[in-house]
């Protein structure tokens, strides 16, 4: 315990201060850690997202009330963990304390602990933490921003620059000088930091930035030029067909992403001979994935085929729910474990574990093939082959703006990314942001 926290006299007093406080900051990056698992889970709706939240918003706001001596005590104890939970516990902590006391607590000391060794889930863990800082304690976050642009390091520039995106009015990269500050830093910054520089002007759709953009496509390194195509998807769809291809014909580590985006971008059309000509095997997830990004009823019947092979079948089966909108969890017949499958996500949830399982589909159904093809039998004739669908709806603004509001977690991601990817879209959303975020950000939305 550090000899500065002076609660008592009676050391007791503040012995039992500590240890409760510790608990209460364990407590926050547990439900934290719990969140960042299940914002994906295709169990996981948006009103199961906003009960979490409320749960997370009450356990944060009691940080807050303990001042700075509460974060003199946790932050001796955060100086030993490496977990990004703890950091993003960390950050808020930090953030809360500046609101409050005004002042900057142990900016270099905090700053150090960061910056050292900073990493993508380090970033992360801050960005996030920025995310749920309340509207009182916000102006704290920009004086932030303030002393990490004086700073010489590199880190800190682009730690700067992602904070300052993150705010809900999307304005930090739109004059001139913007451009040529991020050109700057751009310059100065390693594979790893170019990689959040391309995020935030893929995130702001910053098309000033186009000509950094531009140079970045033709990096050697594959990393810097993926960061890139994602950005150039964003600012100018058409423009990163050729770009996209080149990562998604070949066997590489950005191969499922560019092909989940090169799909969803091109004309239904385009993409089936592009398909019968990409060498990946019928068979593999790769293939069903991209049907699902597809969005097209034509690979329907090939997907009640893979639901067959037990190696595919539960993916094959949640493609088949984004394209039709079946719900395999809300009917039985439909899935062969249902109600097992059901009782396992209850009790998840009810006991507050996650799925640590490095596979997607490890929480889903098994589907029925008999029952959902004869369920397709009687329905395919109300779907436009030439069209693309997103759970039973075509693409429209209307549909995704209200899948975004119902839908589950992994729904709402591929329809936020639709959204994000419509013509003249000019705000992008994440479905990982604080459900109130959401909420104001929905509300603001005109998808009629």
């Amino acid at each position: 315990m550090p000899d500065k926290i002076a609660f008592s006299s009676d050391d007791v007093v503040n012995k039992a201060f500590s240890f409760i406080h510790l608990q209460y900051c364990k407590e926050a990056a547990f439900l934290w850690r719990r969140r960042f698992k299940v914002v994906d889970a295709p169990y996981f709706s948006f009103h199961d997202l906003m009960e979490l939240d409320e749960r997370m918003v009450a356990q944060l706001s009691g940080l807050s009330l303990s001042g700075l001596s509460g974060w003199e005590v946790a932050f001796d104890a955060w100086r030993q963990f490496s977990d990004p939970s703890d950091w993003f516990v960390a950050a808020y902590h930090y953030f809360c304390v500046m609101g409050v006391d005004k002042g900057l607590p142990d900016f270099d000391d905090f700053l150090g602990y960061y910056l050292q060794g900073l990493t993508h889930e380090k970033i992360k863990a801050m960005r996030a933490a920025s995310l749920w800082v309340p509207e009182e304690h916000r102006a704290a976050i920009d004086r932030f921003i303030a002393h990490l642009n004086l700073c010489r390091e590199t880190e800190a520039r682009v730690l700067a620059l992602v904070l300052r995106s993150d705010k809900m009015d999307f304005e930090s990269l739109r004059s001139d000088d913007d451009l040529k500050a991020v050109m700057t830093l751009a310059d100065d910054a390693n594979p790893e930091q170019l990689e959040w520089i391309m995020q935030v002007i893929a995130q702001e759709k910053a098309v000033l930035c186009q000509p950094l953009v531009s140079r970045c496509l033709r990096d050697s390194n594959p990393l810097v030029a993926f960061s890139a195509t994602i950005a150039q998807v964003f600012l100018s769809p058409e423009a990163s067909l050729p770009y996209l291809a080149r990562f998604a014909q070949n066997p590489n580590c950005y191969q499922a992403k560019a092909l989940d985006l090169w799909m969803r971008l091109m004309p239904i059309e385009h993409s089936q001979r592009v398909m019968s000509q990409l060498e990946i095997e019928p068979d593999s997830l790769l293939h069903i994935q991209a049907c699902a990004a597809r969005g097209s009823v034509r690979d329907v019947p090939a997907l009640l085929k893979h639901m067959n092979e037990e190696k595919v079948s539960r993916a094959a089966g949640e493609a088949f729910s984004l394209i039709t909108g079946i719900n395999l969890y809300q009917n039985e017949r439909f899935c062969v474990d249902h109600a097992l499958c059901c009782k396992q996500n209850r009790m998840a949830l009810e006991r507050d574990q996650c799925d640590n399982s490095e596979d997607p589909f490890e929480s889903l159904p098994w589907p029925n093939p008999a029952a959902l093809a004869n369920w397709w039998q009687q329905q395919k004739d109300k779907f436009d082959q030439d069209g693309a669908y997103l759970c039973g709806k075509p693409r429209s603004r209307a549909a995704l703006y209200q899948l975004l509001k119902t839908g589950y977690q992994r729904q709402r991601h591929a329809a936020a990314l639709c959204l994000n990817l419509c013509k003249g879209f000019k705000l992008s959303m994440s479905t990982a942001w604080p459900s109130a975020r959401q909420r104001v950000f929905l509300d603001n939305l005109n998808c009629s």
